[in-house]
């Protein structure tokens, strides 16, 4: 008899995965351990069959616990959970919200050990909406995005920056982030540039520009050769219509030491002069940058000039 767990199979004839086909013909063979060939092969039935049961979510439990990438398995597990759900809901059982919360618990576990899965954050993604369209009556307010979501993005992206969040923009709990990965790195590039999307990727941004302008010229200040926060600091003035002329002080500061010049801050006094019509300073400078110190760029130097 065969069995998976505590559900029997033993009616399930099972499909090779090799089609015959392409039997004798293939270049380059998987060697899949026995016991996966025994799943798939399994699976493969089910999955024709169409069967919608609990041992079939098993099975995609399993598999999945073996080949995390396989969308397919990913696919047909939403399918079951999804019929279930619906025939619950029309029976007015009150377990939707649970069963899905535990889904999604499940979810929760596996991330953390599989962060750049993509199939996985596409199937959280459709079982957050199956929970909101099903628990709470299409309601997504009852869902907290910043509750349920922020702790394990707060985990994944302590470990990986460039990991993509969800769409909470609007929680001040972001900014806070930004400022604690910008505290622990002030070069992470990432957390610079999300920053400024959550100040400024509105119509109407609402921004404490003082408080702003304040933290990236002390960030500045503990790394002045750190293009990221150069960067950061013309993409505020950009933005928010700020003149960079009114920080032509400041900039000059970090171009006056010659034994630890700031090449950003140089090259932002460069575009400062070309504000001011002063092309002849703006041109000197490019010329400085191209000839001594920035020579390996000299051709983009000379472009500007």
């Amino acid at each position: 008899m065969r069995t998976f767990g505590n559900y029997d199979f033993s009616d399930v004839e099972p499909i090779p995965l090799e089609s015959p086909r392409t039997e004798g013909s293939t270049v380059c063979k998987i060697l899949y351990s026995n016991e996966f060939r025994e799943l798939m092969s399994c699976m493969k039935v089910l999955m024709m069959k169409n069967e919608i049961s609990e041992r079939a979510l098993y099975l995609t439990y399993v598999i999945i616990h073996k080949v995390s990438a396989h969308y397919s398995i990913w696919q047909y597990r939403y399918h079951i959970l999804q019929h279930f759900v619906e025939q619950r809901k029309k029976e007015n059982n009150e377990s939707v919200v649970q069963v899905l919360q535990e889904e999604l618990q499940e979810c929760s576990k596996m991330v953390l050990n599989i962060q750049k899965n993509y199939q996985i954050w596409h199937y959280r993604h459709l079982i957050i909406e199956l929970l909101i369209k099903y628990g709470y009556d299409g309601d997504a307010r009852k869902y907290s995005l910043e509750k349920e979501e922020y702790p394990i993005l707060s985990i994944m992206l302590t470990k990986d920056e460039k990991i993509i969040t969800f769409n909470i923009y609007d929680s001040p709990t972001e900014l806070t982030f930004t400022t604690n990965m910008l505290k622990n790195d002030v070069r992470n590039n990432s957390a610079w540039s999300f920053r400024l999307f959550l100040l400024f990727g509105y119509d109407k941004p609402s921004v404490d520009l003082k408080s702003e302008f304040d933290f990236v010229k002390k960030q500045i200040k503990r790394s002045p050769t750190n293009p990221s926060s150069w960067n950061y600091l013309r993409g505020i003035c950009d933005n928010s219509g700020t003149s960079l002329c009114k920080f032509k002080q400041f900039i000059s500061s970090f171009t006056e030491n010659d034994e630890n010049i700031s090449i950003p801050a140089i090259e932002l006094l460069a575009v400062i002069y070309i504000k001011e019509n002063d092309w002849e300073k703006a041109n000197g400078i490019y010329g400085l940058l191209a000839d001594k110190l920035d020579p390996i760029r000299s051709n983009y130097w000379n472009f500007k000039s």
